[in-house]
């Protein structure tokens, strides 16, 4: 009966690490990224394209100040600088619409970004920089719904 016990357990312990080393695995993905290129991904995924409309990449900002941001068009919200992983104005839209909770947790941890689904389950990141915990963590959603 012990043996039994011990096997599914270690079952169970093997089945949580393995989905932790795939979260831990495409946390790094992101950890390694620019704010300019998860602005990028983040555009990307809300279905923004370039601007102008002639360009068929994301043009980097030159304006001071916003050199990680990106040019786009926004079909009906915005033409200009998108830089969510550092503007309120262009990450909080995105925070509201997808239900991502924020909470401060300490000076060496930062914030955390979370989302639970009933189906997939609760995602948290951490990041020192609030709008970017909350990017990567949506960007991690947008990957889980392709999965």
């Amino acid at each position: 009966m012990a043996l039994i016990f011990i096997l599914i357990f270690s079952t169970l312990i093997s089945c949580q690490m393995d989905s932790e080393f795939t979260l831990v695995k495409t946390m790094n993905k992101y950890r390694d990224k620019s704010d300019f290129e998860i602005n990028k991904a983040v555009a990307v995924a809300i279905g923004a394209k370039p601007f102008p409309p002639e360009r068929t990449e994301f043009k980097q900002c030159e304006i001071p100040g916003l050199e990680n941001a990106i040019i786009v068009k926004i079909t009906g919200v915005k033409t200009g600088p998108f830089a969510p992983c550092n503007n309120p104005a262009d990450a909080m839209p995105i925070v509201f619409e997808n239900e991502i909770c924020m909470n401060y947790i300490d000076k060496d941890i930062g914030w955390g970004a979370r989302h639970f689904d009933e189906e997939k389950g609760e995602l948290e990141i951490y990041d020192k920089n609030y709008y970017r915990a909350a990017m990567i963590c949506f960007l991690m959603m947008k990957e889980a719904e392709n999965e």
